[in-house]
């Protein structure tokens, strides 16, 4: 399967939480028609995101990103949410199968998101074309917390091919 780069703009949802976002579309190089002379691979590239997420016992928490994204929410006794803020702006990557799944309070999917951008971004910057075999991992780790706080932490990993489509000359 391979990816090929078609957008980047704000999403509709940016009037509540601000969203730079970067889709790639999902295409198969045989719906393509794609032969090996046809492209060159440029390099294989690879990224990492980390979220960071504050449980408080006060119903208080704070989901933070490497790129500067906060969003943290307070819940009563009950946990039922009686605020939320986020500040910065959230940079979100998606093949355009996933585009626009995300929940802005799951860490995991800003993560993932998160790491998608980056992987759009550096293969813009190589020159490339689109993406082959984009791969994907998230791991988490409990950092050792107190008695008021929990912190977990989310690494993202996204690594695939750029490729250059040869043209005609």
């Amino acid at each position: 399967m391979g990816v090929l780069f078609t957008s980047c703009g704000l999403t509709k949802k940016s009037t509540l939480i601000p969203v730079a976002t970067n889709t790639i579309s999902s295409v198969s190089f045989s719906d393509l028609n794609l032969e090996r002379k046809d492209y060159k691979i440029l390099n294989t590239i690879e990224v990492s995101s980390i979220v960071t997420v504050v449980y408080g016992n006060d119903g208080y928490i704070k989901i933070t990103d490497d790129g500067g994204y906060t969003y943290e929410i307070v819940k009563d006794a009950a946990g039922n949410i009686t605020s939320k803020t986020s500040s910065g702006v959230l940079r979100a990557g998606f093949l355009t199968n996933d585009y626009g799944k995300i929940s802005y309070d799951d860490p995991e999917s800003i993560a993932r998101a998160t790491a998608f951008s980056k992987l759009v971004s550096m293969a813009k910057e190589h020159g490339g074309d689109a993406l082959i075999e984009p791969i994907v991992s998230t791991n988490l780790e409990e950092q050792s917390g107190s008695f008021t706080k929990r912190t977990i932490v989310y690494s993202t990993t996204a690594s695939a091919k750029v490729i250059v489509i040869k043209t005609d000359k």
